[in-house]
């Protein structure tokens, strides 16, 4: 009965975890933290979904499918380091160095090939008459490998004590930090069986069920929800800005940090050509407090929200104007992400002395 029970709720979760990587698939060109949340709840799913093997009494029936996932758990650390470190740091770019996190999981599985490339029949005999004794040394590298998975959480949560530390970040990393928790029972069980008499089977991958839902559900809501109660209140002129923020200045090096991230947002991610972008929108994207932006935006770059906006925008229309020349003035506009003509005019002038045609004129001619 109780065999039952268990296999129903890794049925469940698992399938579950798959539907949310569905869910969330749109999102992680959003936030580039999604894609390792997708990777790592996509995992977390397949291997809940394989102790139906076991539990669900299916190993006779599929026994090709025996031993896929069994270095599955040495992922999931790194992939909640790399998960927590790009909500903390976006503008992070691990390009190939991203592979040294997974070469240790990568080994395993090219060294147990020639098991896990047996056919269905002979991963089932020797699944019957082989002992975890007859494998000692595949035991101990399994055994360091969770151990290791282990200490990226642990460094996942350094990272995330370090940053609430500094209180440079809204609400919504908070969920992040209550999963982290979660993820520290669950390898607690895993080390329990480990190392102690005390078997608990079952009760990691249960509480691996209860964490998909969690952590799917919370990622993929917090992107509707985290803006809903952030209203920007009206900027003010620079001098009134440094005024206000004049008693609780961030170190130099934390404002560098935040404005790379806020960089990469406006300018890699080209928020400055949507129109209707707010400071609460930059501020929801990185997970900074709305002020903390504002301050950093005038302290390193002496402007406020909407000069710095604007001045990306001029950029990008002169740039347009320059490399399209015959692009329509309105619609280089429309791609810089101005909305009213007078609006766009007016600022263009200002900042080169000459209206967007005669700036394309001159330039075609000089």
């Amino acid at each position: 009965m109780i065999s039952d029970i268990t296999a129903f709720i890794f049925l469940i979760g698992g399938l579950q975890g798959l539907m949310l990587c569905a869910a969330l698939l749109p999102l992680r060109k959003q936030h580039s933290a999604h894609k390792f949340l997708i990777w790592l709840i996509g995992l977390l799913s397949l291997d809940t979904l394989s102790q139906l093997l076991f539990w669900g009494g299916l190993h006779n029936s599929f026994p090709h499918l025996l031993g896929l996932t069994m270095f599955f758990p040495a992922f999931y650390g790194p992939l909640f380091y790399l998960y927590v470190n790009q909500l903390l740091r976006p503008a992070t770019l691990w390009r190939w160095k991203i592979i040294l996190f997974f070469t240790a999981p990568i080994l395993c599985y090219l060294m147990n090939m020639q098991i896990l490339l047996l056919s269905g029949i002979e991963k089932s005999r020797l699944v019957e008459t082989l002992k975890v004794d007859d494998m000692p040394i595949t035991f101990i590298i399994g055994t360091i490998l969770m151990l290791s998975s282990f200490v990226f959480v642990v460094a996942a949560i350094v990272r995330l004590r370090n940053d609430r530390k500094i209180g440079i970040r809204s609400h919504w990393i908070d969920w992040v930090w209550i999963m982290s928790i979660f993820q520290l029972v669950i390898w607690g069980f895993v080390i329990l069986n480990l190392f102690t008499p005390y078997k608990i089977n079952g009760a990691p991958y249960i509480l691996v069920s209860l964490m998909i839902y969690v952590l799917g559900y919370k990622a993929l809501f917090s992107e509707r929800a985290k803006t809903l109660s952030e209203i920007p209140e009206s900027l003010k002129d620079n001098k009134k800005e440094k005024e206000k923020y004049e008693g609780q200045r961030l170190d130099s090096d934390i404002q560098d940090q935040i404005w790379l991230e806020l960089e990469q947002q406006l300018k890699g991610e080209r928020l400055f050509t949507n129109p209707e972008l707010r400071i609460a929108d930059l501020a929801a994207k990185t997970g900074f407090q709305i002020h903390l932006v504002s301050q950093v935006i005038n302290d390193c770059r002496s402007q406020n929200f909407n000069e710095l906006v604007n001045e990306l925008r001029i950029n990008e229309a002169k740039r347009l104007l320059l490399e399209k020349p015959t692009m329509p003035v309105l619609a280089v506009m429309l791609a810089s992400g101005f909305q009213a003509k007078s609006t766009f005019n007016t600022l263009f002038k200002q900042a080169s002395g000459q209206t967007p045609s005669a700036f394309r004129k001159q330039t075609s001619t000089d």
